[in-house]
C-alpha cells in the first residue's frame, strides 16, 4: 500500500521521465520514488484558493530549518500552517492527525515532530478591537518588500493578501487588531483563524 514521503530532493523533467519509463517497463517504484513524482506533477496553488486546505497551506514555510513549518498539520479537529509571521488554522475534523504535504494534501507517514501549540503561542485572547477598513500600500527599497499600513500598525502585504483570500463570503468574519498590532481574522462561527504578525517600524 502505497504511503507518502517527502522527496529527498526536487525532480527534473528528465528524472521524471526515467521514472515514467521504468514504470512503462513495469518496475515497481517505492514510496518515495512515487512521492516524488506525485510533487513534480501536482497542479500549481490557485491564486484564490478554492477550498479551506489550499488557503491553509499558503502559509507554510519552504525549504525552513524547522521542518514542521514546511507541512499543514492536523491535530484531529483543525488543519493549520504557519511560517513564523502568519498563523491559518480551519477546524473541519476532516483530517487525520499528522503532517501533509502542502502540493499534494497526502498524509506524510514518515514525518514525526513536535508542533507547537499554536493556541498558546500566537493565537491573541484579549485587547483587540476591529481593524480599520482603510489601507495605504508603500514599498521598502531596502527590503525589497510591498507593506501596508492599517491604523498604525505595518505588515508584509503578501500576508495580508494570504488571509484577505479565505475562500468563504466576507460577511462570514472579521479582522481585528491587538494592542501589538496582530492582525487576526476569526469567522463568527469560530471555525476560521488566521494570524499576521506587525512588522517592526
Amino acid at each position: 500500500m502505497f504511503k507518502y514521503e517527502k522527496p529527498n530532493q526536487r525532480l527534473t523533467k528528465v528524472k521524471a521521465y526515467d521514472l515514467i519509463l521504468s514504470l512503462t517497463r513495469g518496475e515497481t517504484l517505492d514510496n518515495r520514488q512515487l512521492s516524488s513524482l506525485l510533487v513534480y506533477f501536482a497542479p500549481a496553488a490557485p491564486k484564490k484558493p478554492k477550498t479551506l486546505f489550499d488557503w491553509v497551506k499558503k502559509a507554510t514555510a519552504k525549504k525552513d530549518v524547522r521542518n514542521y513549518l514546511n507541512y499543514v498539520y492536523s491535530d484531529g479537529e483543525r488543519i493549520y500552517a504557519s511560517n513564523g509571521h502568519i498563523v491559518l488554522m480551519v477546524n473541519t475534523g476532516q483530517y487525520d492527525s499528522g503532517y501533509y504535504c502542502p502540493k499534494t494534501s497526502i498524509k506524510d507517514s514518515t514525518v514525526d515532530y513536535q508542533y507547537p501549540d499554536i493556541s498558546r503561542c500566537v493565537v491573541p485572547r484579549n485587547n483587540m478591537v476591529d481593524a480599520p477598513i482603510k489601507r495605504s500600500y508603500e514599498y521598502n527599497t531596502a527590503m525589497k518588500q510591498e507593506r501596508v499600513v492599517i491604523g498604525e500598525h505595518v505588515y508584509d502585504t503578501a500576508y495580508v493578501q494570504m488571509m484577505d483570500n479565505y475562500p468563504g463570503t466576507n460577511d462570514t468574519y472579521l479582522q481585528q487588531q491587538t494592542g501589538k498590532g496582530t492582525l487576526v481574522l476569526k469567522s463568527y462561527t469560530g471555525e476560521v483563524l488566521g494570524v499576521v504578525m506587525a512588522l517592526r517600524k
